[in-house]
């Protein structure tokens, strides 16, 4: 028992191609040796013969043969265009390898500028040293509460001592 995958690999086609077959001309063909097991259809061996005529059929039908017209029937006006038309694309050749070149040799200077450009690594700076804040030393107030009270909740800023 074969897979669709197994008989493409034996012919060299893609596994469409077989399934393709399978599912239209050779469906009646092959009804009597095709299983579907799991969703999976599996082919008896002989199937492979019968997937091989039918491919190769099919291929040789499509065949075009296409003949170069001979040279007495060309004008010569169009064998000159043709001998310009080449020497055109053979010039366009030469130039395209001429910046190929150009491009590959600034793209290494440039990779060479870079690397000569770039700046060493910054050392960091020391830190600064923070002192931390502490609330200054006050005496207690010799004004008795309600004045306190009064100034705290009204006037604040007349509490404020400034210690240097």
């Amino acid at each position: 028992m074969l897979k669709i995958s197994d008989i493409a690999n034996v012919l060299g086609v893609s596994q469409t191609t077989v399934y393709k077959k399978a599912r239209g001309k050779l469906k009646e063909k092959l009804e009597p040796l095709t299983k579907k097991i799991d969703g999976i259809l599996w082919f008896d061996s002989a199937t492979v013969e019968i997937f091989r005529a039918a491919i190769t059929t099919a291929s040789t039908d499509t065949t075009v043969m296409i003949t170069p017209a001979p040279e007495d029937k060309i004008s010569p006006e169009i064998s000159a265009r043709l001998g310009g038309m080449e020497q055109a694309m053979l010039s366009m050749a030469a130039q395209m390898k001429i910046v190929i070149e150009e491009n590959r040799a600034l793209r290494e200077g440039m990779s060479r500028l870079f690397t000569r450009l770039e700046a060493p690594p910054l050392l960091p700076e020391p830190m600064k040293i923070v002192k931390p804040w502490k609330p200054a030393q006050v005496q207690a107030s010799a004004r008795p509460w309600y004045e306190r009270f009064w100034l705290q909740m009204f006037s604040p800023e007349a509490l404020r001592v400034t210690v240097e």
